[in-house]
């Protein structure tokens, strides 16, 4: 099981966004055709979108770490700072591209927070979805109502 530490570097390693618009052959995902949708599907506020999603999915990271490990549970706030303090290299990721940072860094620190409780919780959730970022392209947002059935947005 990889640790924080060792998936922050393999992060800040991996050549963000450089095949983003390029054909994806994977029908488990629905793929969106430029930025400007990519960035819109990202940034749509009405309930269940993209932001919604990623909270929901470090809700449940934080229920299960709180069900079963109320020690550990008590470290939350001292690993999600001590995360965030290892993500500026996330401003250099998005320098060449039309994103914020703030489009990136929640699902981030949440991918971050799954590996530190790895132990503890079953679920990969926003890992999965960074291994997006890792391939060279933007997961951007989800498509259904939940995470059974539905389907990643990428770019």
């Amino acid at each position: 099981m990889e640790s924080a530490t060792e998936l922050i570097e393999r992060y800040r390693k991996a050549d963000w966004f450089t095949k983003v618009g390029q054909l994806i052959e994977d029908k488990s995902i629905v793929r969106v055709s430029s930025w400007d949708e990519a960035i819109a599907t990202s940034r749509a506020k009405y309930p269940g979108d993209w932001a919604d999603m990623t909270l929901e999915a470090m809700n449940i990271v934080g229920h299960e770490v709180q069900r079963h490990d109320r020690a550990q549970y008590q470290e939350w706030n001292a690993h999600v700072d001590w995360i965030k303090a290892q993500l500026g290299f996330l401003k250099v990721k998005v320098l060449n591209s039309p994103l914020k940072e703030s489009d990136i860094s929640f699902t981030v620190l949440g991918a971050c927070i799954e590996a530190v409780y790895g132990g503890i919780v079953e679920t990969k959730l926003l890992r999965d979805i960074c291994e997006w970022f890792v391939k060279g392209h933007f997961p951007c947002g989800w498509e259904g109502e939940d995470f059974i059935g539905g389907k990643l947005i990428v770019y």
